[in-house]
């Protein structure tokens, strides 16, 4: 049995919740926040087979998707 940790962003939270219930996996969800963008996450805890660990991967990035965001660099104060 494998511990499966996986942080998304909040847009794909629900649909992989369905997607993971669809599946026949349980998960516990947290509501998190990430530190570098300060952006609301979702993180699923789930405990899985070892047998099915391929699947639930798959199930998790079929549905959450990669995106790219623009971040202001931090100027210095002072001088």
């Amino acid at each position: 049995m494998k511990m499966i940790i996986a942080i998304v962003q909040d847009q794909d939270s629900q649909e992989l919740a369905d997607k993971l219930v669809e599946n026949n996996f349980r998960a516990t969800k947290l509501a998190t926040t990430g530190g570098f963008l300060r952006a609301g996450n979702t993180t699923f805890l789930s405990g899985v087979d070892d047998d099915r660990v391929d699947e639930i991967l798959e199930v998790i990035g079929g549905t959450c998707g990669n995106r790219e965001q623009l971040v202001s660099p931090i100027t210095p104060m002072g001088g």
